[in-house]
């Protein structure tokens, strides 16, 4: 952990120095009227801030990408489906994936494969992170102790399709609609659990009164309603890969009860947050599409039960607590007290990262193997 632990304070000490920089570019901005070397100098700064974000991220970047037998499907599932391509063969996953699998499969090293997908990967979040707002020290610090930094090193699929659709989402609230449809079917073309997100996007057009009386409702349903949803769980499944999940060697009941304590907290957080606001949260698409992520991921929590490894959907939607938070917070906090409360979070985070996922063990991302050394044991 010692090592996980040094990278993720790299991290957030490179996008330290990047917020503390765009402070700097505000306030050159605000004061207007500059002189041509101020001007130069605001230029130069800019640069020099995309140079430091671009640092936090090859920080998570070369860890990941660096790993060997780190995160169970490695071995498990993506370097047999890589051999199984160079035999001849053909792999298992959903369509455009099955071609990155082909596509790396030329190579002779397994490596490029994680390579290449932790450089997609955290590449995609980190936009997604400048896309949302100026400021990343939070969301940077929130990728690592909410543990999706380290449960990507297991489930490499679901994470590159997540990480395009988060994006794709953020362009969505931006209106761009073409950009945003496109991210959206790459995704689902990447893995097909990503269908779920096509209720996010259709929820988006709907009025922000309507959204957050479906967003208390949601959990509800999410409690009340497993009857159904399995039932049209059963249908949609039947033709594809995941039916074996259906009454198969998955399909045992089994929740993660630490999704739905964490999700818990954040739904109620967010409500709070949406009754202090209550005069302006109607006229913010983007502060009701968060409420209405949180409601989501809570509501698919409390179903995990009738869905077998339903806690891949959560993730979905849970996912963007990275940025949600610090946006959701800005809303009634700032200055010293907003840094104390996310500060506080992530603490939280991590404790819960510890106590629950990485204590759990089934995602196998300790000890860490570097590939050039594979005999290292790092705890």
């Amino acid at each position: 952990m010692k090592l996980y632990l040094l990278v993720f304070f790299a991290a957030v000490a490179f996008a330290f120095v990047a917020d503390v920089m765009q402070r700097q570019i505000t306030g050159m901005e605000e004061r207007g009227n500059l002189s041509l070397h101020a001007r130069r100098s605001l230029v130069s700064l800019r640069s020099s801030r995309v140079v430091v974000i671009m640092c936090s991220a090859l920080v998570y970047i070369l860890l990941s990408g660096m790993r060997y037998d780190t995160g169970f499907d490695y071995m498990y599932s993506y370097v047999p489906s890589l051999e199984e391509v160079r035999r001849g063969n053909a792999s298992h996953y959903d369509p455009f994936f099955d071609l990155v699998i082909a596509a790396f499969a030329k190579f002779s090293s397994n490596q490029w494969f994680f390579a290449g997908m932790a450089l997609y990967t955290i590449a995609m979040i980190y936009i997604g992170f400048c896309m949302e707002s100026k400021y990343v020290l939070v969301p940077v610090a929130l990728f690592f102790t909410s543990f999706n930094y380290l449960r990507s090193f297991c489930f490499v699929a679901q994470y590159v399709a997540m990480a395009t659709l988060f994006v794709g989402f953020l362009l969505l609230l931006k209106k761009r609609y073409v950009g945003a449809v496109a991210l959206l079917i790459l995704g689902i073309l990447l893995h097909k659990s990503a269908e779920v997100m096509i209720i996010f996007y259709v929820l988006y057009f709907l009025s922000n009164k309507i959204l957050l009386a479906l967003a208390a409702l949601l959990p509800l349903f999410g409690m009340l309603g497993q009857g159904p949803v399995r039932s049209v769980l059963v249908k949609l499944t039947g033709d594809s890969r995941f039916a074996v999940y259906i009454n198969g060697q998955f399909d045992v009941g089994y929740a993660d009860m630490s999704l739905v304590y964490a999700n818990l907290a954040f739904f109620v957080l967010f409500l709070v947050i949406v009754f202090i606001t209550r005069d302006n949260i109607t006229h913010d698409k983007q502060g009701t599409m968060y409420v209405v992520a949180q409601s989501l991921a809570l509501g698919f929590a409390f179903l995990q039960i009738v869905i077998p490894v339903g806690y891949r959907f959560v993730w979905y939607f849970a996912f963007f607590q990275l940025v949600s938070v610090p946006y959701m917070l800005r809303k009634v906090t700032k200055g010293t007290l907003y840094y104390a409360i996310c500060t506080g979070i992530c603490v939280l985070y991590y404790i819960w990262m510890v106590r629950y996922p990485l204590t759990n063990g089934a995602s196998q991302v300790l000890p860490y193997h570097p590939f050039f050394d594979p005999n290292v044991t790092i705890w």
